[in-house]
């Protein structure tokens, strides 16, 4: 304890020197009892003629005060052996640290799509669609063949027929060209079904694209991952008995994982709106309607966050990696450029390692970009989307 006191006994006494300027360090106070004022530090005295000044502002006296304090506190303390102990002990353990930080570091650089899985080190290809590589050209052509369907108003008449939320649909097609159509219709029928997209109103199923969604997911398929993302974003409003699916959301003990989760199958397949939405979500910590709230589980007799930041640090570069693949893919997104601006301008630490997205140039940067953008965009004539903190 005499060691912590150092500082703020130096303090102290520089601070109230020309209060006590006439009282001295007593230096023969061992001589008295305990409750004599003549064993105290200091007392009232006055210096023999030509004795040196040792009155309490001196620094003379201020040198011999911090010395004594010192060798007490040795006579008390630890001996150098323990010393030379504790040093060694804090130079492992700051080894070991910056082990760890190099650690991350390397993890951090070997993410390649900007899916938090990939940090984890696990083998992220078993999250990639498989055997569905056809060329540029077959791609178009199979969607210009789905937006005929589309544009000709019969999307469901033409392919509505195949039970996609079927896991036999998926697993029976080996062909790549058949495979890539799947997930390409299923996308789009997720679309239909639940947001009513290139339908019409009383066609709408959200049940029915909810479960091609889920399946499509587990399947790896990029595009329903994604949609299945903003689903689980939106809940029950969207798609009734969402929020007590116990295989996603589950009342919402689940939502963060579930959300990151059809994320991330839409990222590892390329599938980029969902580099948005992710980093969305890690910047403003889950749908609004979860944000801040906590579930009580009875055996624990304590509450949980809905979607907690405990995962803060894991999720720092992710959200950064996602906002800047985002805006390369679209230049004029406003999101992600305002998304950036935030980014760099948090000063929040990584709570194992001390990695920080913190960058003023880059912060000013992307806040005057965002700037810019936004005048463009007015001065075209396109609407902006409204600002979330």
């Amino acid at each position: 304890m005499q060691k912590l006191m150092l500082p703020v006994l130096l303090l102290g006494c520089i601070a109230s020197a020309s209060a006590l300027a006439d009282t001295c360090l007593n230096t023969d106070k061992e001589k008295y009892a305990d409750n004599d004022v003549r064993s105290f530090d200091y007392g009232k005295c006055k210096p023999a003629a030509g004795a040196p000044d040792n009155s309490y502002n001196s620094l003379n006296a201020i040198g011999k005060q911090m010395q004594g304090i010192m060798e007490r506190s040795n006579e008390s303390g630890y001996s150098d052996a323990q010393r030379e102990a504790n040093l060694r002990e804090i130079r492992a353990m700051d080894a070991k640290i910056k082990a760890y930080q190099n650690e991350q570091a390397a993890k951090r650089s070997q993410i390649k799509y900007g899916a938090s899985i990939e940090k984890s080190g696990i083998d992220y290809s078993k999250y990639q669609y498989q055997n569905a590589n056809i060329s540029i050209e077959n791609q178009q052509a199979i969607r210009q063949e789905i937006g005929a369907a589309i544009t000709s108003g019969k999307l469901l008449e033409t392919y509505g027929n195949t039970n996609y939320a079927d896991v036999a649909t998926w697993k029976n097609a080996t062909d790549p060209a058949q495979r890539w159509k799947n997930c390409e219709v299923a996308t789009q029928l997720v679309r239909a079904y639940v947001f009513g997209d290139f339908i019409k109103p009383e066609q709408k199923d959200p049940a029915k694209g909810y479960a091609i969604a889920k399946t499509g997911r587990y399947q790896s398929c990029g595009g329903t991952g994604y949609w299945l993302g903003r689903i689980l974003e939106a809940g029950n409003p969207l798609v009734p008995g969402v929020d007590k699916d116990e295989n996603e959301i589950n009342g919402g003990k689940g939502v963060k994982y579930a959300i990151e989760s059809a994320y991330n199958i839409a990222i590892l397949n390329s599938y980029t709106p969902a580099y948005e939405r992710m980093a969305e979500m890690y910047r403003l910590a889950g749908p609004k309607r979860f944000r801040g709230k906590t579930y009580f589980v009875m055996a624990d007799f304590d509450s949980y966050p809905y979607w907690s930041d405990y995962g803060w640090s894991n999720e720092m570069y992710p959200m950064q990696f996602q906002y800047n693949k985002c805006l390369a893919l679209d230049p004029a997104n406003l999101i992600c450029a305002r998304g950036l601006a935030s980014t760099y301008s948090d000063k929040r630490k990584d709570r194992t390692d001390d990695y920080t997205n913190y960058n003023p140039e880059l912060a000013a940067y992307y806040t005057k970009y965002a700037k810019d953008l936004e005048s463009k965009l007015t001065a075209a004539g396109l609407p902006l989307p409204a600002v979330t903190p």
